[in-house]
């Protein structure tokens, strides 16, 4: 496999450079990039392209459409001003099975254009506000039969999406909001994650719990969990369950300190990876 990563657009004039680069599988494009390069239309020479990420944020960017005929494109992440002209364009390739999309708290129209991927196996969505929370909670009961892995990291701690239970080929789901929230959730707002019965990775920060949520004392199936920065003290007999548990993150959750009762790990033997601090 060759890797091209292009950090330093200011050495290259315009994007046909890179098109000699015929086995090229894997493109960065970092936010400088749109100014000195312009027209995307050159990357649609890639045979191999697989995997792109776009920082849509410079103007300079232009000819988006020529996005939707790179037929071989599997993985797509974009972010900044031109987000939605970007995902718009690659709306028509039905072989795309991974996007990560930086949408920005202002920029909650950019999620409709998910209805358009319904052949997604893996969701990744970031920065958006409350008003794109709720969208997803709309879309996800119509796109989310098919995800196996979905990111969430929204600017704020808001509820886990109404329309999470739909999800239900999910087998991974990060959920990490970028501003900590002043109280606590309630235990029924972790309750969602039942309904998920092929969750095996789940990864939680910066959730207001001051305990692990009663619902994880029947999530046996899982194999790596992570509840980080959690303020989780209590509650630990919740995770005795969880035996197939090979990785377990419960960093800046433990107040500093391991529990002084370690029984509650005592059947988590199969367990190759524990992370406290």
């Amino acid at each position: 496999m060759e890797i091209f990563y292009y950090n330093r657009p200011e050495l290259l004039l315009h994007l046909s450079c890179v098109t000699n680069f015929v086995r090229l599988e894997q493109l960065h494009l970092p936010e400088t990039a749109g100014a000195a390069v312009g027209e995307v239309e050159p990357l649609t020479h890639l045979p191999r392209l697989t995997q792109l990420t776009l920082n849509a944020h410079n103007t300079g960017w232009g000819g988006w459409s020529s996005l939707g005929r790179m037929s071989n494109l599997r993985h797509l992440g974009v972010s900044g001003l031109d987000v939605q002209a970007a995902v718009d364009a690659c709306s028509a390739l039905r072989g795309l099975m991974s996007l990560r999309i930086v949408a920005g708290e202002d920029m909650a129209e950019q999620l409709t254009v998910l209805r358009s991927f319904s052949q997604l196996r893996a969701l990744t969505l970031c920065d958006y506000g409350v008003q794109g929370m709720l969208l997803l909670s709309d879309l996800l009961p119509g796109m989310g039969g098919g995800l196996e892995s979905l990111d969430l990291l929204p600017l704020h701690v808001e509820p886990i999406p109404a329309g999470l239970p739909a999800c239900t080929r999910l087998t991974h789901l990060r959920f990490m909001p970028g501003n900590t929230y002043e109280g606590l959730l309630p235990p029924q707002a972790f309750r969602p994650f039942l309904a998920l019965g092929q969750l095996r990775s789940l990864e939680l920060e910066c959730m207001p719990t001051s305990s692990v949520p009663p619902a994880f004392a029947d999530l046996t199936s899982f194999t790596h969990l992570m509840i980080r920065r959690c303020s989780c003290a209590t509650g630990f007999e919740r995770l005795a369950g969880m035996r197939q548990l090979q990785s377990l993150d419960l960093y800046k959750s433990l107040f500093d300190k391991l529990p002084q009762d370690t029984r509650e790990f005592d059947e988590l033997t199969c367990l190759t990876r524990i992370f406290f601090d």
